[in-house]
């Protein structure tokens, strides 16, 4: 579907992740799978899902970060 968003802005690909302005890195996979790390706070977040694509998972992710 074309409305993905993804649930951060990424400027920035290497080593398998994807690298944004602020520091945070994050790599995503098939059906909603996400590794996310904030260093600036510490936090790492990991979602394990099973959805069709990425999309709902995603949508769930961007109102937490």
């Amino acid at each position: 579907s074309s409305d993905y968003e993804p649930p951060l802005r990424a400027n920035a690909y290497g080593l398998g992740l994807w690298i944004c302005d602020d520091g945070t890195y994050y790599c995503d996979g098939t059906g909603g799978q996400f590794l996310i790390v904030e260093p600036r706070t510490d936090t790492v977040v990991v979602a394990l899902a099973e959805a069709g694509d990425t999309v709902t998972v995603a949508r769930c992710l961007r109102d937490l970060l």
